[in-house]
């Protein structure tokens, strides 16, 4: 739209003003660059080469060029992120191992209780909450057994009413199968004597 309003020779004093302005602050900020690089590589040479006897930090002695004998690359990043994944897995480790033997000596108490062996319940002073979750266990089982117990006393009271009970329908049937046999031989007796 510029270039439609105006001719193109006024366009082109336009650019040359602003190129005017523009290329001497980009070479400005371009020399300040490279002036701040070179002088930070020449602050991290000198302090790798003025260690008291030590090795200077891979990351500055990777930069020093052709000098030196070797380059060291820099993995510190990643050592410390294996380093923290291997405290992890030593800590997992640590806990799991915890609760397999919290978890060993609970299986023995409850199998020491199952074959009634008391003695060997009460070594858990060292694991209270086993001691709490075994003490809830035992006293479920109790709870549990005398339900248990009377519900077998309840089905045993009805299965011996049940047995009185066939035991005199067995009578009953018997008595009136006999009394229908009498009947039936009373009944023929009667006939073969009118007949």
């Amino acid at each position: 739209m510029l270039l439609s309003a105006g001719s193109a020779s006024e366009f082109l004093k336009v650019v040359q003003i602003v190129s005017w302005i523009v290329l001497p602050v980009l070479a400005t900020v371009v020399a300040f660059t490279i002036y701040s690089h070179y002088r930070r590589k020449k602050k991290n040479r000198a302090s790798a080469l003025s260690a008291d006897g030590a090795l200077p930090a891979p990351a500055t002695l990777a930069q020093l060029g052709k000098g030196a004998d070797y380059v060291l690359f820099d993995h510190s990043g990643l050592v410390q992120q294996y380093h923290e994944k291997l405290c992890h897995s030593q800590a997992m480790y640590a806990a799991l191992q915890h609760k397999f033997s919290a978890l060993e000596i609970k299986c023995t108490a409850m199998a020491a209780f199952v074959l009634k062996q008391p003695g060997r319940i009460r070594d858990l002073t060292g694991y209270p909450f086993v001691k709490r979750e075994i003490n809830q266990f035992i006293r479920k089982y109790h709870a549990e057994k005398k339900d248990w117990q009377s519900a077998n006393l309840q089905l045993s009271a009805s299965c011996l009413d049940l047995q009185k009970e066939n035991e005199q329908l067995k009578a009953q049937l018997a008595s009136l199968a006999t009394e229908a046999s009498i009947s039936v031989v009373g009944a023929d007796a009667r006939e073969a004597m009118s007949a």
